[in-house]
C-alpha cells in the first residue's frame, strides 16, 4: 500500500536549466542522496532521467533520508506560466 508523504514544489528549480522543460501529471522522478552537498548533508535531489530538476526542500529532506529507497516522487501538476520555484508540484510515497 502506497501512502502519500506529502506534496510541495521542487526547490531550486530556478537554479537549474530544466527549467524550461515541460512535465506533466503523473511523470515519474527519481531522487538521489547527495552526502557531499556543502549546504546540506541530508540533501535529496530530484531527477528527471539525468537531468537535475532541484531538491526536496529542506524542512523535509532530513525525515526522509534514509527511506530514500523506498520513497517514489510523482509530478502532481505542472504550472507553465509560475515562477520556477512554484512551476512543478510533486507528491512523495512511500511504500509500506
Amino acid at each position: 500500500m502506497q501512502v502519500k508523504l506529502g506534496k510541495f514544489f521542487i526547490a531550486g528549480l530556478q537554479y537549474s536549466e530544466a527549467q524550461m522543460l515541460k512535465f506533466y501529471g503523473g511523470e515519474y522522478l527519481s531522487i538521489q542522496k547527495e552526502p557531499d552537498n556543502p549546504n546540506d548533508p541530508y540533501a535529496l535531489a530530484i531527477y528527471h532521467n539525468e537531468i537535475k530538476l532541484g531538491y526536496i526542500p529542506k524542512p523535509l529532506n532530513q525525515s526522509l533520508y534514509d527511506r530514500v529507497d523506498e520513497l517514489e516522487i510523482v509530478v502532481e501538476e505542472y504550472f507553465e506560466q509560475a515562477p520556477p520555484w512554484e512551476r512543478i508540484l510533486v507528491v512523495v510515497f512511500i511504500e509500506e
